[in-house]
C-alpha cells in the first residue's frame, strides 16, 4: 500500500467496481485536488482504507457517483496482521527460573488451578 494509505483502520480489497470508480473521481474537476490525488493513489492499490473510499465518495456529487452498496458488493476486508506481543521485562525471571526448574526435574508441571503468585513464590524458593 502506498503511503497515504497506511492509516489504521477497515480496509476493503479493491475490486474492479472500486477501481473504476477511484479512477473516474481521479479525473473528476469537481473534487478537490487533494481528494484527486488520493484517489490516484489509491486506484493501484491492492486494499483501500474504507475511511478514504468514503471521503471520495461523499465528495462527488450524487449523481455521479454509484451507490455505497454496489461498490463494496463482492469487496471482502483486508485485516493487517496483529503486531507481535511484546515480552514484559519483569517476567523474564520467572520463565528463566521455571524453565531451569523444568529441566533439572524439580518441577512437575503446572496445576490448571495454580495462580502466578505461586509460580513468584516457587521461583524464589529455588533461588
Amino acid at each position: 500500500m502506498a503511503t497515504t494509505t497506511a492509516a489504521p483502520g477497515l480496509a476493503v480489497a479493491a475490486t474492479d467496481p472500486i477501481r473504476s470508480f477511484l479512477s473516474s473521481a481521479a479525473a473528476s474537476v469537481d473534487l478537490d485536488t487533494d481528494l484527486r490525488d488520493l484517489a490516484a493513489d489509491l486506484t493501484s492499490d491492492p486494499a483501500v482504507p474504507y475511511r478514504s473510499l468514503r471521503a471520495i465518495w461523499c465528495a462527488t456529487t450524487s449523481d455521479t457517483r454509484p451507490p455505497l452498496r454496489d461498490l463494496l458488493q463482492g469487496a471482502d476486508f483486508v485485516l493487517p496482521s496483529p503486531k507481535p506481543r511484546e515480552k514484559v521485562l519483569s517476567l523474564c525471571p520467572w520463565w528463566h527460573c521455571l524453565s531451569r526448574s523444568v529441566r533439572n526435574g524439580k518441577w512437575l508441571g503446572f496445576d490448571s488451578d495454580l495462580a502466578w503468585s505461586a509460580v513468584r513464590f516457587v521461583c524464589r524458593a529455588m533461588s
